[in-house]
């Protein structure tokens, strides 16, 4: 009775799957997105450059005077180089998680309109559950699906795109 009881309630779930990755693609404010990345990408690296430029300049001075300095200016010199050296190396670091937020930021708005879209479309053919066709890394979820029907990408970008 209870097998009986669950494959019913199983047989009457509407389940559909998407991929969000098809659905950023086809946007049209994806190019606004990829070039404001773009332009902090090249920001970063136009700082990192500069920081570099600057340490190595500091390093070939040392060089060139290290055979005149004093013992105690030689090691405050190095020990100074050393903390840029580890500043520069943060900095590095920093950069990935600023670009990660800064990402971020900008796609908020897009998921956003994605989770209402998805709602939208889903409530409209009575769907009980929508899964992502694939994981962030690109791994398929859905590894088969006998009716294509399921698959609501192209719906949730038109819903997306009527819903601007």
């Amino acid at each position: 009775m209870f097998f009986a009881t669950a494959n019913l309630a199983m047989a009457q779930l509407k389940v559909a799957y998407m991929d969000p990755q098809r659905v950023l693609n086809q946007l049209p404010e994806r190019q606004q997105i990829e070039k404001e990345l773009n332009d902090f990408i090249g920001q970063k690296r136009s700082e990192l450059q500069a920081k570099t430029v600057d340490f190595q300049q500091q390093v070939a001075d040392y060089q060139s005077k290290s055979n005149v300095l004093s013992e105690a200016e030689d090691k405050a010199t190095q020990d100074s180089l050393s903390v840029l050296n580890q500043e520069l190396q943060e900095f590095q670091r920093g950069i990935q998680n600023d670009l990660q937020q800064k990402r971020a930021e900008l796609l908020r708005p897009i998921y956003e309109r994605m989770d209402k879209a998805i709602k939208a479309v889903a409530s409209s053919r009575n769907i009980d559950f929508v899964l992502n066709e694939n994981t962030s890394y690109g791994d398929p979820i859905i590894y088969y699906s006998a009716d294509k029907k399921l698959d609501i990408t192209d719906a949730v970008v038109k819903q997306m795109n009527e819903s601007k």
